[in-house]
């Protein structure tokens, strides 16, 4: 009975050993402390452990975020430490996030599951400037010489070059002047747009606003250019089409497009002959075929 009695003594010293290993504190430090404190352009943040830890594990667990990604940096230790520098510094007006989130483990090997999240801002924390308009809107059409106009939130910087933020495809010899104190943006072409050419553009967040900081987001959009020399493509008629296989689309009158049947194909008339690589949309996004059997006009 007294060698039973030493087993549960030793065993119980051994739980209660294990206890107090499982029990010790592990804690984190982070800077910025507080929620959307202001940085400046090149101060570093960090995160500091109770002890030291795996440190490539934990270096591959810290990340700061902003709205275009991750921000790049250096990472060096001071004791358990771990500090993150910018590189290059940080954007202005930008609310970053220091985040480390997933399991560390110690120099012990016991493991922790760590989870810091602290937004903050750099240099400032004024509003980044926003696209609040443009003309003609997105897919609109547009005379040959007439002016894209984009309008912001905020007065921009007016000395900066337009090639290093704004792209036009296909390429425009194109002039701009900025006016409203700097809150519009017209660009016209120098001579005509192309005619007929479907045009993209995309504005690029290297565009800052007259405190420095840049747009949030990259903003894109189209615009059709009409052909000066003809009036646009009139649509004649909409309606439902019933496939005969042997004569195609046969003229017949058939009920209004709007008592179609779900799988029915849809007779669109023109005015006069178009091309048949002609541009069309359906909103909301629709799988779809175009047939043309030949260039006809509106029955």
């Amino acid at each position: 009975m007294w060698k039973y009695l030493q087993i549960s003594l030793l065993l119980s010293g051994l739980l209660f050993s294990c206890s107090l290993a499982d029990l010790s504190s592990f804690n984190t430090q982070v800077f910025p402390a507080a929620r959307d404190q202001i940085l400046a352009e090149t101060d570093a943040v960090w995160i500091e452990f109770s002890e030291p830890v795996e440190k490539e594990g934990a270096e591959m667990l810290f990340r700061v975020l902003s709205p275009s990604g991750s921000h790049e940096g250096d990472f060096f230790w001071v004791g358990t430490r771990l500090v993150f520098t910018p590189q290059p510094g940080w954007d202005r007006g930008v609310r970053y996030v220091l985040s480390f989130q997933g399991e560390v483990e110690t120099e012990g090997g016991r493991r922790f599951q760590v989870a810091e999240s602290v937004p903050f801002f750099a240099v400032t924390n004024d509003l980044p400037p926003l696209l609040t308009g443009v003309t003609p809107v997105p897919g609109g059409i547009l005379g040959s010489g007439d002016a894209v106009t984009f309008t912001f939130s905020k007065e921009m910087d007016v000395t900066s070059s337009i090639d290093d933020w704004l792209n036009l495809s296909p390429d425009a010899d194109i002039t701009h002047e900025w006016q409203s104190a700097g809150t519009v943006l017209v660009v016209r072409p120098r001579t005509l747009w192309q005619a007929l050419a479907l045009y993209s553009w995309t504005l690029k967040p290297l565009l800052k606003d007259s405190l420095g900081i840049a747009l949030s987001r990259e903003y894109t959009g189209t615009f059709l250019v009409q052909n000066p020399a003809a009036p646009p493509p009139e649509v004649a008629s909409l309606k439902p089409a019933i496939v005969d296989w042997e004569f195609g689309f046969p003229d017949t009158s058939y009920p209004e497009l709007t008592r179609a049947a779900s799988t029915q194909d849809a007779w669109i008339g023109f005015k006069d002959a178009i091309r048949i690589n002609f541009l069309y949309r359906i909103p909301p996004s629709l799988h779809s075929r175009v047939t043309l059997p030949a260039l006809i006009s509106s029955p």
